[in-house]
């Protein structure tokens, strides 16, 4: 009888190995399928033909709402899709379509996007800090064009984070404006302009330092007309943090950093209210909240790889 149990047993675990080897599909960490507004879907395809894939967030009347392109790494394909802040919360479909027209057309999964409340925050400014928001000015333009090009570039092979993110600051910080604050600035003629903040805002003394929340890629390191002393970092393909009205600056285009290596210190640099960091994530150019991978591997390859991967979510180099 214990042979036979044995037996049955051990023909279990084959089956089940067998059906996983076999299963092409998303697979989402945990089963999750409820996420917030201004989060991301983070993910892999199961994938036996070898194929890239784009995946797609998709309405229940099959309009196309946020899409990327999977990127490879230890031999699967993995994806961080974005959430607007202002998707509208939904029940929505996410769909896996592989490059290769001949490979097998995937199952869509159910996912749901809930609502998050964001908040109203007012701001009044100085006439020279008014005066360099209303001017269109040549340096502005150019440093938004350099900007919008390094966020729109995907690397294939920017594979520098894995895992969950820490806190960028290396000493205690109060919030002073939150992912997606709906902002009335008030000029110093009485009239105002909206704007959505897309950062999180840490208020800390000048001269404290600024860390790196994970590994990464120094791609800009710049003083710029608006955002002052500003570092961005490239952790995945398509995917950015940036930092900016830093003090001074500790690293240069091109290193390669570690997470919690010096980037920087805190400062009050180009138009800013206070002495504070501002720390943006985008992935696919799309500004999502960066709090929310402080709780959330970028990629879950230890559940996915748990001999392969290491316990910091760094990948192997």
């Amino acid at each position: 009888m214990k042979l036979l149990a044995a037996f049955l047993v051990t023909l279990l675990f084959f089956v089940s190995a067998a059906a996983a080897a076999d299963f092409q599909g998303i697979v989402l960490p945990g089963s999750e399928s409820d996420f917030p507004q201004g989060g991301a879907i983070a993910g892999h395809v199961a994938d036996t033909a070898g194929s890239g894939y784009t995946v797609r967030l998709e309405t229940a009347s099959g309009d196309t709402e946020v899409r990327v392109r999977s990127f490879s790494a230890y031999g699967m394909e993995w994806f961080v899709l974005p959430l607007r802040f202002d998707l509208p919360p939904d029940d929505y479909l996410l769909r896996a379509i592989p490059h290769d027209p001949s490979a097998v057309q995937l199952d869509a999964i159910p996912v749901t996007v809930r609502n998050r409340d964001f908040p109203r925050q007012e701001i009044r400014l100085t006439r020279e800090v008014s005066d360099l928001r209303r001017t269109v000015d040549p340096r502005r333009e150019e440093e938004s064009a350099r900007l919008w090009e390094i966020l729109s570039t995907t690397s294939e092979d920017a594979l520098y984070h894995f895992g969950s993110m820490i806190i960028p600051l290396n000493a205690d910080y109060r919030t002073t404006s939150d992912f997606a604050h709906q902002r009335i600035f008030l000029y110093d003629d009485g009239t105002s302009a909206r704007s959505v903040h897309w950062g999180w805002d840490l208020a800390a003394p000048t001269g404290t330092e600024v860390v790196a929340p994970g590994g990464g890629r120094v791609v800009l390191a710049s003083d710029r007309l608006i955002t002052g002393n500003s570092i961005v970092l490239e952790h995945l393909p398509g995917m950015y943090s940036l930092f900016y009205h830093m003090d001074s600056l500790a690293v240069a285009e091109g290193d390669v950093v570690e997470p919690g290596a010096i980037l920087g210190t805190v400062g009050s640099t180009g138009v800013s209210t206070g002495p504070h960091l501002h720390w943006e994530l985008r992935i696919a150019t799309v500004p999502v909240q960066p709090n929310h991978f402080l709780e959330h591997p970028l990629l879950d390859t230890g559940a996915a790889f748990p001999d392969n991967v290491p316990s910091n979510g760094q990948p192997h180099r």
